[in-house]
């Protein structure tokens, strides 16, 4: 293996940092890179804000480089750009973060002198924004599990994306992230690829620690919608069992409307309806049609709920077992 240490340092890896609407966080994450980092190379990564606020970003930080997208293309294709121009500009690896996080000390550096050859990624330890318990230490956490300090390297078969440092050799052996996903698992599935098919190796770094807001970005069901429909999306590695999706999802709609929610209710049935008809990708606003309100009333009538999977047979070729 190369010596990582002399080969690459921090002010090599470009930080990139996603934003959409969320410049106040952005400008809290730069900072805090700062304060970790001795002169880091920071990429902004805007998806088309409806406001553009570089300019304040640049009279504070004259060095940060922005790459100012034409539309929102989601998580995965912005950084999917990105880690292309990184990969033209020579660029041997390259650090994802999300803009409503803070990072702490050595957050790269511990990193990156672990990376090697035959890993695809090391993923951030994740943490809630007052440091004080755990979201992602390898695995989804509850929220109450305390923090551990240790310095610890562990394979492990998945990272959150809200940080993680990327091989981007192993990145294009592997295949760019899902275009479908738009966002949420996209970092996961992306994993799952790069070990099943490639036999890289999947990293977390606990001595890398990101304090994250937790879905700062999720707007009016965002992430109810895209964590519910991206579940159907079928890929080398992931085969969606159909019935039960459709059975949990409305069973969490009728929930739902029982509540009184109505945004999680219109959230579900659209990731249903989209999932089941294959719309991955982008969806700008969550109104069911009225076809699927009727499906998902018949399924919760013990009578009806008979017709409601012979309908889901024959329109959508599942089958039911």
């Amino acid at each position: 293996m190369q010596d990582i240490t002399c080969a690459e340092n921090v002010n090599q890896v470009p930080i990139v940092i996603l934003n959409w609407n969320g410049w106040e966080d952005t400008i809290s994450c730069i900072d805090s890179i700062y304060a970790a980092e001795n002169e880091p190379l920071i990429w902004v990564v805007d998806n088309k804000s409806d406001l553009d606020k570089s300019d304040d970003i640049k009279k504070k930080y004259p060095n940060v480089i922005f790459i100012m997208n034409d539309k929102n293309y989601g998580w995965a294709v912005a950084n999917n750009i990105a880690i292309d121009i990184a990969k033209h500009a020579g660029h041997t690896y390259i650090y994802l973060l999300n803009n409503d996080c803070l990072v702490e000390v050595d957050f790269l550096s511990s990193s990156l002198q672990q990376m090697e050859d035959d890993t695809a990624t090391i993923g951030s330890y994740i943490v809630s924004l007052d440091g004080d318990s755990v979201i992602f230490d390898g695995e989804y956490a509850d929220g109450e599990q305390a923090v551990s300090r240790q310095c610890i390297l562990k394979n492990t078969a998945k990272v959150n994306g809200a940080g993680m440092l990327i091989n981007i050799a192993a990145f294009y052996q592997t295949g760019e992230f899902d275009a479908r996903y738009f966002c949420y698992q996209e970092e996961t599935e992306w994993c799952e690829r790069a070990i099943k098919i490639e036999g890289f190796k999947v990293k977390l770094n606990l001595a890398s620690v990101i304090r994250h807001a937790r879905e700062g970005s999720n707007v009016g069901g965002n992430s109810i919608y895209y964590r519910n429909r991206n579940s159907f999306i079928e890929t080398k590695v992931r085969s969606p069992h159909m019935p039960i999706l459709v059975d949990m999802i409305l069973g969490k709609a009728q929930q739902s409307k029982k509540e009184g929610n109505v945004e999680k209710y219109e959230a579900l049935m659209c990731a249903l309806q989209d999932g089941l008809a294959k719309k991955f990708s982008y969806r700008s606003s969550f109104n069911v049609s009225f076809p699927y309100r009727v499906i998902e009333w018949m399924s919760g009538e013990i009578v009806l709920k008979y017709l409601v999977k012979e309908y889901y047979k024959w329109l959508f070729k599942i089958s039911w077992k």
